[in-house]
Formats: C-alpha cells, structure tokens, sequence
C-alpha cells in the first residue's frame, strides 16, 4: 500500500488533525482493537455441522491444504461451505 502526503485542503480543516496513518477528526479516539473488540480462540466447527444455508465458513482443514493465498467469497459463495446463524450462535456454550 502506498501512503501519500494528505492533500492541504484537509491540513486546513478545522477541527481534524495529521496522524501519522493519514487526517482524522480532532474527536475521534485513538484504541486498540483488543479496547473495542473481544477476541477468542475463534469457532470450530466439524464438516457435519456444515451446510448450504448461513454464513460462509472456511473449515480449517480446507485453508491448510490450498495452495490458494485467498479466497473470493464473491465469486465463489455458492461453493463454499456455510455455518447456520443458530449453530454459530450456539457452538461453545449452552442454547435456549
């Protein structure tokens, strides 16, 4: 990624400030991400848990063995494995 010189119409603004990422407002903070977010082991689920319905789920044993370095889920959502909401919601602790 390239990072270029912020354009002097947004040094100008009042109320923004130069970080050294690029120009933001004077109000916004400053956090981390483990301050915002909680981060966890992640999710494992097995492939019998897997379906056609939900949200896409790449499966450990499929990431390790791909000589891919991405994935278009775009063009490749109708191929992909997928994770049902309820069953994401559930995994890891009890469901009512």
């Amino acid at each position: 990624m390239e990072v270029r010189e912020p354009s002097a119409k947004y040094l100008a603004r009042p109320g923004y400030e130069q970080t050294e990422v690029g120009v933001f407002p004077k109000v916004w903070d400053v956090q981390s991400l483990g301050d915002v977010f909680a981060f966890s082991g992640g999710l494992s689920a097995s492939r019998a848990e897997l379906g056609d319905i939900g949200q896409c789920y790449l499966h450990y044993g499929d990431i390790h063995t791909s000589s891919k370095s991405y994935v278009d889920v775009d063009a490749q959502h109708a191929d992909l494995p997928k994770l049902g909401f309820a069953l994401a919601m559930c995994l890891g602790s009890p469901c009512y």
